[in-house]
């Protein structure tokens, strides 16, 4: 397709001229009076603008910061001396009238393919970065099923290490140094303000009551909310959980009261949306007494659950005593 050029001014003088010089090569013309001009710039796209000086209503200048923010070159023609060296400074290509029609063709022509060998580096550009955004996508998916076939072998050779969470390593550490030479810290000991701010989403407190038949969330953190899709503060644990995933709570809770020690939980779970999780928790036991467990201090962490493997050597669902 030949190129387009609109040719924007009152007087017919610039565009019976363009027509005799343009239109005998094969050049698409059309006029715009200056009235139409911004209008026909935007909707057109012409290859070029071709427009004259004397434009008053909007102006010349005015006329050609638009064609510029629409990527259309611009050629000014004018018989204005005064006007040359504004339009040196603002870098805009003119033609001083009378010119013959020759010089108007070469320097339509100039401004045309420059504009195209723009347009095809943009398209050049854009190309090479879908093909960089496609080749990075390949490159996370591979990764991601590397990391899933890695989780799932680390969880096949018998057991997920979960000191190495920074969220439930912190947990245990700062109980760890709150209980110092005894059996176990009390309440009053945690004091959330001296827990990392990114570790507080993911902190629980639970009250053992009823002499550990029953199990209430006192605090649960915004974290562990959103991964349950439910508020659960305030709320029994037989309340928020049934079935197989309340029974393997309780048994937790309780080892964590009969022994007086922490301990390290994995459970499946399925959010509100029914995506698989696998939850891990460490649950640290508190005693006000120093003997009996009255509350038990937890954090947990998330992620996709991955599909069981065969022979798989652990559980969905386990737990061990920590110390």
């Amino acid at each position: 397709m030949q190129p387009h050029v609109l040719v924007i001014g009152d007087e017919p003088g610039i565009w019976d001229v363009a027509r005799s010089a343009l239109g005998r090569e094969g050049y698409r013309l059309s006029r715009a009076l200056s009235l139409d001009a911004l209008t026909r710039l935007r909707q057109d796209q012409p290859d070029l603008a071709i427009l004259d000086s004397a434009l008053e209503h909007p102006s010349a200048l005015e006329v050609a910061a638009e064609a510029q923010r629409c990527a259309v070159p611009v050629l000014l023609t004018t018989d204005d001396r005064e006007l040359d060296a504004e339009l040196v400074v603002l870098d805009l290509p003119f033609l001083r009238r009378p010119f013959p029609e020759r010089e108007l063709l070469e320097r339509s022509r100039a401004l045309i393919a420059e504009r195209a060998r723009r347009v095809g580096l943009v398209r050049s550009s854009m190309q090479q970065m879908r093909a960089r955004i496609d080749e990075l996508h390949s490159v996370i998916e591979q990764l991601r099923h590397t990391m899933a076939r890695r989780l799932a072998a680390t969880q096949d050779r018998g057991g997920y290490d979960f000191r190495a969470d920074a969220m439930l390593r912190e947990a245990l550490d700062y109980w760890l140094r709150k209980r110092g030479e005894r059996p176990m810290p009390r309440r009053s000991d945690i004091d959330p303000a001296e827990l990392p701010f990114w570790l507080l989403p993911h902190v629980e407190f639970v009250d053992v009551v009823e002499n550990g038949r029953r199990f209430r969330h006192r605090l649960v953190g915004t974290a562990i909310v959103g991964a349950f899709g439910t508020e659960l503060t305030g709320k029994y644990a037989d309340q928020g959980l049934s079935g197989a995933e309340l029974e393997f709570a309780h048994t937790v809770y309780r080892a964590v009261c009969d022994s007086g020690k922490a301990a390290f939980a994995q459970s499946a779970h399925s959010t509100v949306k029914g995506a698989p999780l696998t939850a891990r928790r460490v649950l640290m036991p508190l005693a006000e007494d120093g003997q009996a467990v009255s509350m038990i201090f937890s954090a947990a962490t998330f992620a996709l659950a991955v599909p069981a493997q065969p022979g798989a050597g652990q559980p969905a669902s386990h737990f061990e005593i920590v110390g």
